[in-house]
């Protein structure tokens, strides 16, 4: 066990030098925590236990929940939602180990990491993929209406860096004006999302890019019949 922990080790070093070393590490914590701290910013109940932004931790993010219904409460009550909460994320399949810590304040703890990088737009995520040449991400997830660009035409900057694209669209209602989803499927593109969608959905669609990207290339048949 203990030299397949280093060999773990050694994969994790590997693959942090490729993207970019401690610069690169920090970098993505440091988005995912940006991506956090705009869904507080727009959630009324939720808050950062470390309320001055010079204190807080980018890869361990302590959220609490500031609704007075719930701060009224005595403190082992609060813990109590808070435990609730997160077994409740847990079950519906949106969060695992998110508890906060046993002695810390009542609330949820995310491990943030390098998990999930967002992007502004088609141009800045092709832009990210070719910076790692795109070795980082194994799923792609984009509207089919970006502010730049269709899905389509995000996915044909993408063939121009990796192939296959791990690419999934998502689309509301399959409201697809542009035709992105068709011309998608006729590039072999066939992971879609229509909105709103269940997580356990989300979860099906992305574990299916990963395997597919995992899965070896199927040596193509000779013509000759001989092997």
């Amino acid at each position: 066990p203990s030299m397949l922990c280093v060999e773990d080790y050694i994969d994790a070093l590997t693959w942090s030098e490729s993207v970019g070393g401690l610069a690169g590490l920090t970098a993505r914590a440091d988005a995912n925590l940006a991506a956090i701290a705009a869904w507080v910013d727009r959630t009324p109940w939720a808050g950062f236990l470390a309320a001055d932004p010079a204190t807080r931790s980018n890869s361990s993010v302590c959220l609490t929940v500031v609704d007075p219904d719930i701060t009224a409460l005595s403190p082992d009550a609060q813990a109590d939602f808070a435990k609730k909460l997160a077994a409740v994320l847990e079950k519906e399949g949106a969060a695992y180990d998110i508890g906060g810590y046993r002695d810390a304040p009542a609330g949820l703890r995310i491990w943030c990491g390098c998990t999930v990088e967002t992007a502004r737009d088609g141009g800045e995520a092709a832009s990210m993929v070719r910076a790692c040449r795109g070795e980082c991400y194994d799923a792609i997830i984009a509207d089919i209406r970006l502010p730049d660009m269709s899905g389509h035409q995000l996915l044909l900057r993408l063939q121009e860096i990796l192939d296959p694209v791990p690419l999934i669209l998502m689309t509301g209602f399959g409201y697809d004006p542009g035709h992105s989803i068709v011309k998608a499927r006729q590039a072999g593109i066939d992971l879609v999302l229509f909105k709103p969608f269940r997580i356990d959905q989300l979860l099906d669609t992305v574990e299916k890019s990963i395997m597919r990207r995992q899965a070896p290339p199927v040596a193509a048949a000779d013509p000759s019949g001989q092997a």
